[in-house]
């Protein structure tokens, strides 16, 4: 409130991008769960480079997005949709990678946030 930014202000501005925060915060778990396919060697290797260079690049186009936004300047509609359109197609794409290939093929009780537990 120091600032001048309200909580009705700040949820009006949020409400247009709830699907560019929601694939911003999966970028980041994608990101942080890839790291450790990568840093072990894991056979699947590519699958998670993918998956981590998919999120880091998601992670900073939608955050220049959040940004023109916030700033009023808005993209336009239909270079709006078509980012959004690529960007489904590869994560759909990421999404089949690491689960039926590897290296997030292994779930439940054994595996707790890409880590084994033995």
């Amino acid at each position: 409130m120091a600032m001048g930014v309200n909580a009705e202000a700040l949820g009006s501005k949020l409400k247009g991008l709830g699907s560019v925060m929601s694939l911003l915060a999966s970028s980041v778990v994608v990101f942080l769960a890839s790291a450790a396919p990568i840093r072990d060697e894991d056979p699947n290797k590519s699958e998670a480079f993918y998956a981590c260079i998919l999120a880091v690049v998601t992670f900073v186009v939608l955050g220049l997005v959040v940004l023109m936004d916030n700033r009023d300047k808005a993209l336009p509609p239909k270079l709006y949709f078509g980012m959004m359109a690529i960007f489904s197609c590869c994560w759909i794409v990421m999404a089949f990678l690491v689960t039926f290939r590897g290296p997030f093929d292994v779930t439940g009780k054994d595996r707790l946030c890409c880590f084994s537990i033995h």
